[in-house]
C-alpha cells in the first residue's frame, strides 16, 4: 500500500546516504593525504578531481552533514592557502630575479673580448650561466629582458670573432632555455619541429629533382664534369 512504498522509498534514501556518507570520508582521507605535499601542480590537481567527485556526490545524513563538509573543505583549504603563499613567495623571488638579470646586463654591455678567442668563449659561458642560474622573471618583463639579453650575447660573439656557425648553434640554444620559461614552451616546440621537417622535405624534394634532372644529360665530358660537381 501507499504508506509501505513511502517506507520503502525512505529506508532506501536512508541507506544511500550512509552511502555517500562512506564515499565523502574516503574523500576527505585523500584530501587530507595531499594537502601538506611538497608536488604542488599534483596536489592541486588531485583536489581539484576530489572536489568535483564531491560535488557530484548525494546528499549524506543530516547529523553529519556539517562535520564532514568541515572535514574536507579544511584539508581543501589547507592547501590552497599555501598554494596562495607560495605563489606570493614567487613573485617576490621573481621581482628580485628581474634586478639581478638588469644588472648582468650592464654587465654584459660593459665586458670588452680578450686577445684569446678560447678565453672569450669561456667568459661569454660563465656570463650565459649567470644568467641561466638566476631564475624566473615575472611574465610581463620575459620577452623584452629576454630580447635585449640575445641581442647583447650576440654582440659579444662578435666582438669576440667567433665562428658565425657557432655563434648560431650557441644562441638557438640560449633561444630554447629562454622559451622554457613561457607556457607555451611545448607549443612552440611542436612548431618548431614542425617547421625543420618541412624545410628538410622541401631539400629533399630539390635534391631529388636536381638528380632526375641530371640523369638526362647523355654520358659526356660535360656531363660527368657537372654530375661530380653535386
Amino acid at each position: 500500500d501507499w504508506s509501505s512504498d513511502v517506507c520503502s522509498s525512505d529506508l532506501a534514501l536512508r541507506e544511500q546516504e550512509k552511502k555517500n556518507l562512506e564515499l565523502k570520508t574516503a574523500l576527505c582521507e585523500k584530501a587530507e593525504a595531499v594537502q601538506d605535499s611538497t608536488d604542488i601542480e599534483g596536489a592541486r590537481e588531485t583536489l581539484l578531481y576530489l572536489q568535483k567527485q564531491w560535488k557530484e556526490t548525494g546528499p549524506v545524513p543530516h547529523a553529519e552533514s556539517e562535520k564532514i563538509w568541515l572535514r574536507f573543505r579544511t584539508a581543501c583549504d589547507t592547501f590552497f592557502n599555501r598554494l596562495g603563499d607560495l605563489k606570493k613567495e614567487a613573485k617576490e623571488a621573481e621581482k628580485d630575479n628581474l634586478v639581478k638579470k638588469q644588472a648582468l646586463l650592464e654587465k654584459i654591455e660593459q665586458w670588452q673580448p680578450l686577445a684569446d678567442i678560447k678565453e672569450n668563449i669561456s667568459a661569454i659561458n660563465a656570463l650565459i650561466k649567470e644568467w641561466d642560474n638566476i631564475g624566473f622573471v615575472p611574465r610581463k618583463n620575459v620577452k623584452e629582458i629576454n630580447t635585449k639579453y640575445h641581442q647583447l650575447i650576440e654582440q659579444l660573439y662578435e666582438k669576440a670573432k667567433v665562428d658565425k656557425m657557432q655563434v648560431q648553434l650557441l644562441l638557438f640554444e640560449q633561444m630554447v632555455k629562454s622559451k622554457q620559461q613561457n607556457t607555451d614552451f611545448e607549443q612552440w616546440k611542436r612548431n618548431e619541429i614542425s617547421k625543420l621537417r618541412k624545410q628538410l622535405q622541401d631539400q629533399e624534394k630539390e635534391i631529388f629533382t636536381l638528380e632526375n634532372s641530371l640523369s638526362f644529360f647523355k654520358a659526356g665530358k660535360n656531363a660527368e664534369t657537372l654530375l661530380k660537381k653535386y
